[in-house]
């Protein structure tokens, strides 16, 4: 009985060994993206695996050692947004919903009574594993913490705005809660008062508090002190957030 498990582990090896190969062979550029579509393949295959030999436990024990690191993790970096939005809800689609989904699938089919009779589901197991597979993209696409951040410190932001509306000196940086206010910008034409968090003239981003029309009623003229054209997220109440490119 030895033997045959011998040879399957050895033509295992030797069939990993030859997609190693393969893959060093190619450009880099295209060695990133097989490893990129690799890596949920992979995760589906190892949730087969567990949930063919209902290891509920090792399912379990995957599924949360990764949801919820990186549900904290998004929602960390979601607070500050971006083009870091775009990559994270990329990396969402491609890479974490389909292997904590998986992982949290097998965890969840191993708990039902057919699956395992001796182990009762516990109440709420789908749920957990519906909401910590979807709100890491949530959090990408709305970003609620840097919406959450702006209204704690929304105050400030508007105080520090109105002295550099009113032409008043203003010393910088300031610190407002989370966010680093490093310099402003005013539009002359419009009104609109920029608290910037990064000042680099070829990319400059940060908060505008706009005034005047563009178009119509609902399209403000946001885009006289930072253009936005990389990044444009509307807070609300006459706030957006910018970053160019």
């Amino acid at each position: 009985m030895k033997m045959p498990r011998m040879q399957c582990t050895l033509r295992r090896m030797m069939a990993t060994v030859a997609a190693i190969a393969c893959l060093l062979a190619l450009p880099p550029w295209l060695q990133l993206i097989v490893v990129l579509f690799s890596l949920p393949c992979l995760a589906v295959f190892t949730v087969c695996q567990l949930e063919a030999k209902r290891r509920r436990r090792l399912a379990g024990v995957s599924f949360w050692t990764l949801a919820v690191p990186i549900n904290v993790l998004f929602a960390v970096i979601s607070a500050h947004p971006g083009m870091i939005s775009v990559l994270l809800l990329f990396a969402w689609f491609v890479l974490i919903l389909p292997t904590i989904a998986g992982f949290g699938v097998a965890w969840a089919v191993a708990a039902t009574p057919e699956a395992a009779a001796q182990q009762p589901p516990r109440p709420g197991d789908w749920a957990w594993v519906v909401a910590l597979s979807v709100i890491p993209g949530i959090t990408a696409w709305t970003a609620w913490p840097f919406h959450l951040a702006f209204l704690s410190t929304r105050a400030g932001l508007e105080q520090l705005a109105d002295r550099v509306e009113a032409g008043q000196a203003v010393t910088f940086p300031q610190s407002l809660g989370p966010f680093s206010i490093v310099a402003s910008k005013t539009d002359a034409r419009t009104g609109g008062v920029a608290l910037l968090t990064d000042s680099n003239p070829s990319s400059p981003s940060g908060f505008v508090r706009h005034k005047g029309l563009l178009v119509d009623d609902d399209r403000f003229d946001c885009y006289g002190t930072i253009r936005g054209d990389s990044w444009h997220m509307g807070i609300g109440d006459g706030w957006c957030y910018h970053e160019e490119d």
